[in-house]
Parts: C-alpha cells; sequence; structure tokens
C-alpha cells in the first residue's frame, strides 16, 4: 500500500515515474509547483549515504531502523551521528529513542478515517473506532501542520479530499 502512495523513492502515487516528464506534469499541475525529477535513494543507499557524511538528517515515518536494519550496531551509530533525526510513530522505539523530535503518530487502522491497500491490490475502507491516546495525532495532520510551519500549504487533509486527489492522479485508483 505504502507504494501506492507515493513512498518508494523513484516513484509517484499509483508507481508512477519521478523521472517521466509525463507522469510528472500531473502532479505539478495539480500541486502547482514544479516537483524534483531526481529519484531518490533507498534505505540501504541512505545509510550509505550517513557514512559518508553525504546525509545528515532523518525523517522517518512508522518504521524503526535502529532495530531492523541487518547490522543494528552499525544503523544506531548512523542514526544517532545525524544533525537531525524526527521520527513519526504509535510507540516509543529505538529509533524514536535516538530522535531529536518525536511526533507521536494515531494507530490508523484503529483511530483514524480513510483507506488501505493490501499486498493483493485490494483497498479497504477503515474508519476509527476510538480517539488517540493523549497528544497522538493522525500522519496526515502533524505532516500539514509541519509544513503548515514550513509556509507550505498541502491543502485538505481529510480522507475523501484525499481520496479523490488520489483518484484524479493515479491510473490505478481511478474508477473507484
Amino acid at each position: 500500500g505504502g507504494g501506492d502512495m507515493g513512498a518508494l523513492p523513484n516513484k509517484l502515487p499509483g508507481f508512477q515515474n519521478i523521472d517521466d516528464d509525463v507522469d510528472r506534469a500531473k502532479f505539478e499541475a495539480v500541486y502547482g509547483m514544479a516537483l524534483n525529477p531526481t529519484p531518490g535513494i533507498h534505505l540501504t543507499l541512505m545509510f550509505e549515504a550517513m557514512d559518508r557524511g553525504e546525509l545528515t538528517a532523518a525523517y522517518v515515518v512508522g518504521e524503526n531502523p535502529a532495530d531492523s536494519e541487518a547490522d543494528v550496531q552499525h544503523a544506531r551509530k548512523l542514526l544517532s551521528g545525524l544533525d537531525c533525526l524526527v521520527v513519526q510513530d504509535i510507540f516509543m522505539t529505538r529509533t524514536a529513542e535516538l530522535a531529536d523530535v518525536v511526533f507521536p503518530a494515531s494507530v490508523a487502522w484503529a483511530e483514524s478515517e480513510g483507506t488501505v491497500t493490501s499486498s493483493e491490490r485490494r483497498v479497504q475502507r477503515v474508519r476509527g473506532a476510538v480517539t488517540p491516546p493523549g497528544e497522538a495525532r493522525h500522519d496526515i495532520d502533524i505532516m500539514c501542520a509541519l509544513a503548515d510551519r514550513m509556509g507550505v500549504d498541502l491543502g485538505p487533509s481529510d480522507p475523501e479530499a484525499l481520496w479523490d486527489e488520489l483518484r484524479s492522479l493515479s491510473p490505478l485508483h481511478a474508477g473507484m
């Protein structure tokens, strides 16, 4: 499901290529700005870039590389050496313990509205069953608030508006 949403370093939502002028132009027209056409790097290359001092900051969402990398001691050393590490997660993971800033996130499948895409390509509607505890917030609300602080308006953050945007930009989701 994450790949569908553009979480891969070389893809836009719907597995469209970031370095394809036609694919990227659709998103640029909706967002009203040029997007960087250079594909990003995957996690292994990120750790190599940290080791070389070329990657000095990271924003980790819903992952725990301090425990999930094959060489956890090396991963922890590199994460600890970053100038800035931001973590957004539902638990205080080992990675979050190393972070300069931790944004407490809600549990998407139980505490928020939206959709989930399975590895079988099935999209399922989810509805919040409980209110997020304490200061936990929905992922999109955290990201929108952070963007706002940086002077960028990401637009509406309600699930229906996001679903409509996805369906308008991703051929895989059109017609759903």
